[in-house]
């Protein structure tokens, strides 16, 4: 094993360049360009993956949420979240663009042709390209199968941090300890010992699970010290600690006071010489506020000790800087609050056994308002689900750092003393060193808007000749999106039309209407969406996807390796046989209970009803009243009339294949042959305000808008737009009693469930056979509050 060990002086490179930047000149200057750095709002991803890794036959499935960490509320300016695939050797193999709204999309990749080996998925907004900081997402998982070829030998990286940047003689320092071997992963250490050049013990520490530690000691001038420690699965590790230095400030954070934070900042006395009569200035900083105040370091203690009411400090992490008298930031530490956190709590419990499936209800005492959840369901022995964070850790955390963080979601686990957990994240921002947002870019890089939120598709068209321009205007159809729109050329015979919901590689049918006798007649012209697909490669670490050679005592004992036929077109399940037929009906029931609110949803039989009659005809039999505009206002209007309140009937929410229309006028002449399903919801029950006079969704067959054909209509298939959404479905077993089932198999993904508004709503999953399982809950409010939950349950 070869030993990589040195000692990092976090912040020291940075404080280096900014002596030759563009510093602030008084307190004022530097508050403004702090506030105006962070003026424009930033936006953080998450990605609920439905497990990290996948057995081939196998889809890798994830739930999307876009948060706003300066406000703590979804973001919701943005509607494009792009997330793509790429291998091992970050070579692209997917793009996809979701559709978010209140800041939440779901999706999918199918990984069925790709080998086995380790892959990236990576989510971010076009927005996020206005700063300089990275602020995606990025998440591994692993396609499981025959141990990959390419191997290294496992390394330790042993790194050493002084709190504040360096090692200051006579006075006390805190240095935080950091071993994670070569692929990234913190490890584990037995005690260490820091030793003098005469081999006396000057300290002891001990490491948490994941490889943090800390010490304190007081360094002499010329005294050589080191250190000596021992990986769990190693060999014993000695490291000499560079000499400190005769000048300088040191700094030690106490955050386990109760209800405040003490900063300590040190100096000796052959420093002191040169600092006498200065004021230093300690702001205390988050996402563009700032308060400042101003210290001295008294000459009969040579300590000036600062004491921070945790109850006047922002939720999650705040950064405290100290800068000079010439307001160079020379000192940098990153603290935790939990108080203010946003959490709501959410329970689950097994209700009954329904045929061959199993109930289950999630309930919470909190009011959620308007929200969505993600749900993994796994065998309660799996070993598939590992992501880096929750979703707490992603928008707390993961904005501000600069460094990989590793089990996010430790740090807000209910089932962790509160204490124990406050403690190791307090080690782990000592072991991050400065914050993310260097005050190089803060003094002289503010960002500027160079690229707007991102809402829908731009479609760019033409005509190849410019003669019918002035005469005639271009119809515009997408089956499966609300694209119904008549569009007036330019004099050079181009149209351009801006937020558009565009469905990828679906077909937009193109018609020219000329104005005098709006005959319709097939175009000759070209048309192209905006913005293009991402088709770049990506830089991943050198031991990305490699195999970390690892010591047989560590080896888990259920291998990669597949097993033949594990996953197959019949299933078996001991003495439970699910064949093609029963299959069909498990899927026809969660086809009916996936529907949003489906327990109020009246469906109709469309083989009992007429091809030809109007869907508005249909509606007026159904307790709606269906207008056709005339005169100013020629638009198609709906009212419920069970809906009537004190300011009159109510117009419906209308849905088109999962999409909100903002309008009635791509039903207006709509015939029931173009339907394949019709829902009507006359209460709106589940759906807010946006419900209040109903809710009609319609599912359209394939090449819906039978009234327009090929003569007529040109039709192209978009190169570009949203994921098409899909269902998810559960692979076909041969097995579910088996050991890796227990541990790789997968029973249910419920992308986007919400609880009634008296916090209740059950799931159904296949019985499986499974004594226990695995419940792994995320998900978010309208108000910002973030839920995630690790529940085990029994099935009986």
């Amino acid at each position: 094993m070869k030993l990589g060990c040195k000692l990092l002086l976090a912040g020291f490179c940075l404080f280096t360049v900014n002596m030759h930047a563009q510093n602030p000149s008084n307190l004022e200057e530097l508050a403004q360009k702090y506030s105006d750095y962070f003026e424009l709002n930033r936006e953080a991803v998450f990605l609920h993956l439905n497990k990290t890794a996948i057995v081939p036959g196998e889809s890798i499935w994830f739930s999307a949420y876009v948060y706003s960490p300066m406000f703590q509320v979804p973001s919701v300016s943005t509607t494009n979240l792009h997330v793509n695939l790429y291998d091992a050797l970050g070579q692209l193999q997917e793009a996809k663009t979701l559709f978010l709204k209140n800041g939440q999309a779901s999706g999918y990749f199918n990984v069925d042709s790709l080998p086995s080996g380790k892959y990236m998925i990576k989510a971010s907004t076009k927005y996020m390209e206005n700063f300089r900081e990275d602020l995606s997402f990025s998440q591994s998982f692993t396609i499981l199968g025959e141990e990959m070829d390419s191997s290294v030998p496992l390394e330790y990286d042993l790194q050493l941090l002084p709190e504040g940047g360096h090692l200051v003689s006579n006075v006390m320092n805190t240095v935080g300890v950091k071993l994670i071997n070569n692929s990234g992963k913190g490890t584990f250490f037995t005690e260490g010992q820091i030793f003098n050049s005469k081999n006396d013990v000057v300290n002891t520490f001990k490491s948490n699970r994941y490889g943090l530690s800390k010490f304190s000691f007081v360094p002499t001038s010329d005294e050589k010290y080191y250190v000596v420690l021992k990986p769990i699965n190693g060999n014993q590790l000695r490291q000499e600690i560079p000499v400190s230095s005769s000048i300088g400030i040191s700094l030690t954070t106490n955050t386990m006071v109760p209800g405040a934070v003490i900063f300590s900042i040190k100096t000796n006395p052959e420093t002191f010489e040169s600092l006498k009569g200065k004021t230093f200035y300690m702001a205390l900083h988050k996402d563009g506020a700032i308060n400042i105040v101003g210290f001295i370091i008294p000459e009969e203690t040579l300590e000036a000790n600062i004491s921070i009411s945790k109850t006047g400090l922002a939720p999650g992490i705040t950064t405290m800087t100290v800068f000079d008298d010439k307001f160079q930031p020379i000192l940098e530490r990153m603290i935790f609050n939990n108080d203010g956190i946003k959490r709501k709590m959410v329970d689950a419990k097994f209700l009954r056994l329904k045929a061959d499936s199993l109930a289950f209800g999630l309930s919470s005492k909190d009011s959620l308002g308007l929200h969505s959840l993600s749900i993994s369901v796994l065998p309660s022995g799996t070993e598939s689900y590992s992501p880096k964070n929750n979703i707490f850790s992603a928008f707390y955390i993961e904005p501000y750092i600069r460094g990989e963080l590793e089990n996010g979601q430790y740090y807000f686990s209910e089932k962790v003393e509160q204490r124990r957990k406050d403690y190791d994240l307090d080690i782990l921002l000592l072991t991050q060193g400065w914050t993310k947002y260097s005050w190089h870019n803060v003094f002289n890089n503010t960002p500027k808007e160079l690229f707007k939120p991102e809402q829908g598709f731009i479609l760019l068209g033409g005509l190849n000749q410019t003669k019918d321009a002035e005469e005639s205007k271009v119809l515009l159809i997408a089956d499966k999106t609300n694209l119904f729109e008549f569009v007036d050329l330019q004099n050079d015979a181009s149209f351009k039309l801006e937020k558009l919901f565009l469905i990828d590689s679906s077909a937009v049918s193109v018609g020219l209407v000329h104005k005098k006798n709006q005959k319709l007649s097939k175009p000759a012209m070209f048309l192209s969406v905006l913005p293009v697909k991402d088709q770049n490669s990506i830089i991943l670490s050198p031991n990305f996807g490699k195999k970390i050679s690892q010591p047989e005592a560590t080896k888990s004992p259920i291998q990669n390796t597949v097993p033949e036929n594990f996953i197959s077109d019949a299933v078996s399940l001991g003495t439970v046989i699910v064949n093609a037929e029963l299959q069909d009906k498990i899927d026809t029931e969660r086809e009916e209970e996936d529907f949003r609110g489906h327990m109020y949803f009246q469906r109709f039989d469309m083989d009992r009803l007429s091809e030809s009659m109007l869907l508005t005809s249909f509606l007026r039999m159904h307790g709606f009243r269906v207008i056709n505009g005339r005169g100013v206002n020629p638009n198609l209007i709906i009212k419920n009339i069970r809906s009537n309140r004190l300011g009159g009937e109510l117009s419906p929410l209308l849905i088109i294949d999962e999409v909100e229309q903002i309008d009635y006028e791509r039903i207006k002449f709509m015939t029931l042959a173009d339907i394949d399903k019709i829902y009507i919801n006359s209460r709106g029950a589940g759906y807010g305000i946006d419900g209040a006079g109903g809710v009609i969704k319609l599912k359209l067959k394939s090449g819906g808008n039978s009234r327009y054909n090929r003569e007529t209509m040109m039709t192209m298939i978009l190169q570009n737009g949203f994921a098409d959404q899909k269902e998810f479905y559960a692979p076909k077993y041969t097995s579910y009693t088996n050991d890796f089932f227990d541990h790789y198999g997968v029973i249910d993904w419920f992308p986007n469930l919400f609880l009634d508004e008296t916090g209740h709503a059950t799931f159904q999953i296949l019985n499986t056979l499974q004594p226990t399982i695995n419940v792994y809950i995320e998900g978010m409010t309208s108000g910002g509050a973030l839920i995630s939950e690790t529940i085990n349950l029994k099935t009986n």
